[in-house]
């Protein structure tokens, strides 16, 4: 549990942290005091700023230095005191073209995001996996890549696309993949991912399997659709690096 701050100690932390990532150099007082109108004295800062390294915000790399944030100060920073500003509406247009248009794969658009976002903000740019349990099926297809894998191919409503290899037993006839392909279609399109995990099985319970083969193919479905229609989600994508040499820390 991270011990209260004052208002005045969150002022003087956060005018550490934005000196210290700003010159990769530890803060004084005396730099506090000139580079931001606080309103105090050096000494009140440094009183401040011990105060702070008590409660374990700031740390001395050695006694004549001035103070550099710990782990929990960033971590406070980042939930509490920064204040993001507002994306400019020429680099929010230009995000969404870079974006929106065509489909890909999940990971495409989330790299590619990280790619962007790099380049606007002349940061390491980072994207995040979502959790899409409510994203909408718009359509799926089969395509048979060898004798014993399927390539599933789920296009949701958002534009983005989710693929994954499907293991089955023996060859399957072309047939009986398009039969089982209008079927799930038929039967799980306008559903999200989470309403087709959860019902598949009583979704296919009557489908007649017309070709030789079908039958078993829907099982498989039914047995795997947890990771079938599953997006995972946490993963986390990263932009070029190359700003990161440009910074002072």
């Amino acid at each position: 549990m991270t011990a209260p701050l004052s208002d005045r100690e969150r002022q003087v932390l956060e005018a550490v942290i934005e000196t210290y990532v700003q010159t990769a150099e530890p803060a004084g007082s005396r730099t506090i005091a000139k580079r931001y109108q606080l309103g105090l004295s050096p000494a009140t800062i440094r009183n401040t700023m011990s105060d702070l390294e008590e409660k374990g915000y700031l740390y001395h790399p050695h006694t004549s230095a001035g103070r550099i944030p710990t782990d929990l100060a960033y971590r406070v920073y980042v939930d509490f005191l920064m204040r993001p500003p507002a994306v400019a509406p020429a680099q929010a247009q230009r995000l969404r073209g870079e974006l929106e248009g065509q489909r890909a794969a999940i990971e495409a658009i989330l790299s590619r995001a990280a790619q962007v976002l790099g380049v606007l903000t002349n940061e390491l740019g980072v994207a995040v996996s979502p959790t899409i349990e409510e994203a909408v099926l718009e359509r799926l297809d089969l395509l048979q890549v060898s004798s014993e894998r399927l390539l599933l191919v789920l296009a949701l409503q958002s534009g983005a696309v989710r693929t994954i290899f499907v293991e089955v037993p023996a060859e399957l006839a072309a047939d009986a993949v398009q039969h089982v392909t209008v079927v799930l279609n038929e039967r799980l399109a306008g559903l999200t991912l989470k309403e087709i995990r959860a019902t598949l099985a009583d979704r296919l319970r009557d489908a007649a399997p017309d070709e030789p083969g079908s039958s078993e193919l829907l099982n498989i479905f039914v047995q795997e659709a947890e990771d079938l229609f599953d997006v995972p989600s946490g993963a986390v994508h990263l932009g070029s690096t190359q700003p990161l040499a440009e910074q002072p820390e």
